[in-house]
């Protein structure tokens, strides 16, 4: 992880740490947090769908949720 220290003052250095926002750290970090489902298919064809599938089901819930609460709004007021 590359560590990069911006200063020193008289105790010690102050360092930034600019290897967790690199590619090379967030990337694996991503992989390893997937589910199994996802990191054991054969291909990217499949990996691909699974991924598709997943994000627009939670975008799709996130809208029916939004929904509702908007047409509770609604209704409250009518």
């Amino acid at each position: 992880m590359n560590i990069h220290c911006i200063y020193k003052n008289k105790s010690g250095s102050i360092c930034k740490d600019y290897g967790r926002r690199s590619f090379r750290y967030a990337a694996p970090v991503l992989w390893n947090s997937l589910p199994d489902e996802f990191r054991q298919a054969g291909s990217f064809s499949p990996f691909k769908t699974l991924i598709s599938v997943e994000f627009f089901t939670e975008v799709l819930d996130e809208s029916v949720d939004l929904f509702s609460e908007v047409r509770a709004v609604f209704v409250e007021v009518i």
